[in-house]
């Protein structure tokens, strides 16, 4: 009898036992194993439903916090940049492919469902973009920081003290910030993005240069200009001496090209300003630069100005000029032609000795020849000169300025010199020479000669 009863207990325990387990077994069709943690969220036990909420408000609160020091300044919910996956379907399938009659064992044993998030590009330049603002705005009550400068004494170059500044690199902390997106971590520290002095006063790179500083310190430098002399002041040359941000020796330029500007200001000839002129029969005279002159480019000189000084050897220098005359060596040099209104002559001077003395022609008085220093800019020969009622055949013809002005011959004049420019023989404005010298003229002036015309 005591037997008949122990096997009627044991065949109700099976009975509950395995109607237990078929219930949970049918459970857990519908529902995820217990343990089961989808990525870092326990889904045990719920169904696809009940976990897609679970998971959603999860994502909803990953995020990056972005700190400085302690203090948050920023948190960025992961979901702002990874791409959006579709989270049922997927649990889903995690679901229908687990061993439902498995799971008394699930208690033993954790079940990791892990998904990969991935970065959406279009969604992190986005982001880039915000955090570009971000940090624009978070830098606007920052301070810079604050670079040794050079200052000159009685020892020479020193450095000043650097200062550290408190506003954030925006490469390296965008940089350092993507980074922590990739590892997804919960947070990224950005102290280490703001921005420093690059230049210290116990810089080793400083030391190094120190011999070529004193060295720029103490040159002599000057321009030649036209053969005249003009001094760089040495203070100036201080002044100027800076370092860049790698600490390597430059100039300031702002102040090397206002130095330029004066100097051009000073000895630029275009524009009509006046050159002494020392003339066959008028002595000294002052007469406009025209067609012919140069003016400093301010640009290239500063540049160039600026490499010369920092070679760090004494230097005489022509400055780099535009125009069509030079400011190396004399203005107008040993070969140039001289017209004289008032003495209605012209010479020809070649290597400083006269090759040619003519009687001439200029202007007549309501179209003179214009005074100044000209140049032959083009050389032509049989040209048809015309003009308003006046079309004039030439065998040689020598431009000096833009309007036609030129020196050529002239077979229907009868004679040359005295007052006949005044009195109605004059040219349209060009220099009348006789026949039988021009071609000597043409011979010996080459193209980009001066060519002084002096006032009646």
């Amino acid at each position: 009898m005591k037997k008949k009863f122990l096997w009627l207990i044991f065949g109700l325990l099976f009975v509950v036992v395995s109607g237990f387990y078929i219930k949970q077994s049918l459970f857990y069709q519908t529902h995820f194993l217990p343990r089961t943690v989808f990525n870092t969220t326990d889904i045990g036990n719920q169904t696809v439903t009940e976990a897609e909420q679970e998971i959603l408000q999860a994502q909803s609160k990953d995020q990056l916090a972005i700190q400085m020091g302690s203090r948050d300044i920023k948190t960025i919910p992961y979901q702002d940049i990874f791409t959006e996956q579709n989270t049922k379907d997927e649990i889903q399938h995690q679901l229908d492919s687990q061993k439902a009659w498995l799971w008394p064992i699930a208690y033993f044993k954790k079940t990791i469902i892990q998904t990969k998030h991935v970065i959406d590009n279009q969604k992190l330049t986005q982001m880039d973009q915000n955090l570009k603002t971000f940090i624009d705005d978070y830098n606007k009550d920052k301070t810079d920081a604050t670079n040794s400068e050079l200052i000159y004494d009685q020892n020479g170059f020193i450095l000043t003290d650097s200062s550290p500044g408190t506003k954030l690199d925006e490469h390296k902390a965008i940089a350092k910030i993507n980074q922590a997106f990739n590892q997804h971590a919960a947070s990224v520290q950005l102290n280490d993005t703001v921005v420093q002095p690059t230049v210290t006063k116990d810089s080793q790179h400083f030391e190094q240069i120190k011999p070529q500083l004193d060295k720029i310190a103490s040159m002599q430098a000057e321009y030649d200009i036209n053969e005249q002399k003009i001094p760089i002041p040495t203070e100036k040359i201080r002044e100027w001496i800076q370092l860049d941000q790698n600490g390597n020796i430059t100039l300031n330029q702002d102040q090397v090209k206002a130095f330029v500007q004066e100097i051009a200001q000073k000895y630029n000839t275009n524009g009509g300003k006046k050159i002494k002129f020392k003339s066959t029969k008028q002595g000294d005279i002052d007469v406009p630069c025209e067609t012919y002159s140069w003016s400093i480019n301010i640009n290239d000189e500063t540049k160039g100005l600026t490499d010369e000084i920092i070679k760090g050897d004494n230097f005489s220098r022509v400055p780099i000029t535009k125009g069509s005359a030079s400011a190396k060596g004399p203005f107008i040099g040993k070969n140039y032609v001289e017209v004289d209104k008032k003495a209605q002559h012209m010479w020809v001077y070649k290597d400083g000795k006269e090759v040619v003395s003519t009687d001439i022609v200029t202007g007549k008085p309501e179209s003179q020849t214009p005074v100044g220093v000209f140049y032959v800019w083009h050389k032509e020969r049989n040209a048809v000169l015309r003009g308003p009622g006046y079309e004039s055949p030439v065998s040689y013809w020598m431009p000096i300025d833009w309007t036609g002005v030129g020196i050529h011959d002239s077979n229907w004049q009868t004679a040359y010199g005295g007052t006949r420019w005044k009195d109605g023989f004059g040219s349209h404005g060009c220099i009348n020479t006789p026949p039988d010298v021009m071609s000597k003229v043409f011979d010996n002036v080459p193209i980009g000669t001066p060519v002084i015309v002096l006032p009646e």
